[in-house]
């Protein structure tokens, strides 16, 4: 899957719209792969699926670790603060915008 047209703080709107929807199609296809994957671990692996958190506390671990391994100390810290806002019921609201320090 690839992106038709770069991504720019120019865009027209237009292209934002098809740069938001590719982003969206993205996260739907690791949701469904997240998903896919759950199912696999639970019936191969009952023994660790010892519970129905079991398996995605683990994955949540994982996903953790490779932030923390790619961040900077001042990222994670950013990033440790707003997965505690959602798990605490705070959702942001959906918008997208190209952010200062971003990849041209």
């Amino acid at each position: 899957m690839s992106l038709p047209i770069k991504q720019h703080k120019q865009n027209t709107t237009e292209e934002k719209e098809i740069i938001q929807n590719a982003f969206m199609d993205y996260r739907n296809f690791f949701l469904d792969k997240y998903e896919a994957q759950v199912e696999i671990m639970e019936k191969d692996f009952p023994l660790y699926a010892v519970d129905i958190t079991q398996i995605p506390c683990l994955l949540t671990m994982d996903i953790i670790t490779e932030s923390k391994s790619r961040m900077t100390e001042e990222e994670f810290e950013s990033y440790k603060n707003y997965v505690l806002d959602v798990l605490n019921g705070w959702r942001p609201p959906i918008k997208f915008e190209v952010i200062e320090g971003g990849k041209k």
